[in-house]
């Protein structure tokens, strides 16, 4: 047999070495179902959304929608740009967080949930109260946390969200210009992995 640099021996059987080939990109030694070493290739996406804020009525199931892609392999923004879809079977890991702003004096309900081609995913719905608008500023809270799914080659999904009274809205909060500096924070934030399992 002939090799290149970066390529691998490994057991097949007892008593024979096989070769496993180096990958052609950048890839993770695992192995797979049967035992044996394999290249796995990750996949992966980073988005968000910095647009002014979106808006929605009580009780009305809206999708949030992204505008910026920051790192993308197999995973990407697709038309709506509320869907995101991959082009590799595997189990995902999808991280979140959403800045949410409530405009009222009342306390508002808000939910989050998953829905991969356009069905609502079981008891992925996460709840939080924003809190009431107090001296003049909106109330605050970003909800943040992840999922895990297993996707098909060719999935989308997309992060639904609904306010109880509809006075909360997802805005994005603009950097500061005057001391103390800091950066923008974008109405939501999407980072999807799968280098989870072989």
């Amino acid at each position: 047999s002939s090799y290149a640099t970066g390529d691998t021996l490994y057991a097949s059987s007892a008593n024979t070495l096989s070769k496993l080939s180096k990958p052609s990109e950048k890839a993770i030694f695992t192995m797979n179902s049967s035992g044996l070493p394999t290249w796995k290739v990750p996949k992966y996406g980073a988005f968000h959304d910095d647009t002014a804020s979106q808006t929605t009525t009580a009780n009305t199931p809206t999708t949030s929608t992204y505008n910026n892609t920051d790192y993308s392999d197999g995973v990407s923004i697709c038309t709506p740009t509320s869907r995101i879809t991959v082009n590799t079977d595997g189990l995902y890991n999808i991280q979140f967080s959403i800045q949410f702003t409530n405009s009222n004096a009342s306390i508002d309900d808000v939910a989050v949930w998953l829905r991969v081609n356009g069905n609502n995913v079981a008891d992925t719905t996460s709840w939080s109260a924003i809190p009431s608008k107090h001296a003049g500023i909106d109330g605050s809270l970003i909800m943040a946390l992840n999922v895990f799914y297993e996707f098909t080659a060719n999935d989308y999904f997309e992060l639904v969200w609904m306010t109880v009274n509809g006075t909360t809205s997802i805005t994005t909060i603009p950097e500061s210009t005057v001391a103390p500096i800091y950066p923008a924070s974008p109405w939501v934030i999407l980072t999807v992995s799968d280098n989870i399992a072989a």
